[in-house]
């Protein structure tokens, strides 16, 4: 269900005049994405969900290009077949498509070996080399098996060997299971959880580290509004020392010269107001 759904999308909103998938602008990537994300649960955030509807689209892709270019063998001529296309797409993407099958250049690739195929569709015209050093480094390699062959040796069959060869085999591909949920290994899975623990450890070390700063702070307050406290103490201690002082000389004044303390007593007796 889920290939048939995704192969209807495809040839329902994706523009087929794009050579290869990877020339597809993203904006119609993510259209098309969205399409498939509507339709069925995924759980975004998780990588291999990702990877099974972007190569799932890659794939349906491919196979509709493959499709619609056996159609256009399928008239006797390039003139029949622009003639009378086919109502799978639109006709505008239909005499593109055309164009490109029946140049000399995609003549001189669907006749060429593998060896020619890989360098075709790893060639970038834009920027007149490989698509990326890795490419290039695995298409010298398989050029020059090939220039170590005799002259007679260096045959399709040959170089489909030595394309074989160097790539390989793919990694993720399974015969037969079609476009499925890519599992994680458990080596990604660890490294995924261990990054998260660390991530974690060191948040930890960081609050951590914080919280020594502000109890550090916390301590140096107090410590201050402690001293402060004791020096009001010392300070109310003194003043009252001092009051008790002041009083006791007043006291030892008046006993030592009662006459003058009669002399003041009569002296505010005259001057307060009569009745």
């Amino acid at each position: 269900m889920f290939t048939t759904r995704v192969s209807w999308i495809v040839k329902q909103y994706c523009d087929m005049s794009y050579k290869h998938w990877s020339d597809v602008p993203q904006t119609i990537k993510e259209e098309l994405i969205d399409c498939v994300r509507s339709d069925f649960l995924f759980d975004w955030d998780r990588e291999n969900h990702r990877l099974t509807v972007t190569k799932a689209l890659c794939k349906r892709f491919n196979s509709f290009d493959h499709d619609l270019h056996k159609i256009y063998q399928s008239y006797g001529s390039h003139e029949e077949a622009l003639a009378h296309g086919t109502s799978l797409v639109d006709p505008i993407v239909w005499v593109k498509l055309c164009g490109r099958w029946g140049s000399d250049a995609f003549k001189r690739t669907e006749n060429g070996n593998l060896v020619d195929f890989y360098k075709e569709t790893r060639w970038s015209k834009k920027k007149n080399k490989f698509v990326t050093d890795t490419t290039e480094e695995t298409y010298k390699e398989m050029q020059g098996r090939l220039d170590g062959l005799g002259p007679e040796e260096r045959s399709d069959e040959a170089a489909t060997t030595v394309f074989r060869e160097v790539l390989g085999h793919r990694p993720g591909y399974a015969r037969g299971l079609g476009e499925i949920a890519i599992p994680e290994s458990s080596r990604q899975r660890d490294k995924v959880q261990m990054q998260q623990y660390l991530s974690k450890v060191e948040k930890h070390k960081k609050d951590f580290e914080q919280y020594k700063k502000d109890v550090e702070q916390y301590k140096k307050d107090a410590e201050a509004y402690k001293c402060q406290l004791d020096e009001m103490r010392t300070e109310m201690r003194a003043l009252r020392e001092h009051q008790l002082q002041n009083n006791n000389l007043m006291q030892s004044f008046f006993r030592a010269f009662p006459s003058f303390t009669e002399s003041i007593r009569q002296t505010q007796c005259n001057d307060s107001p009569g009745p």
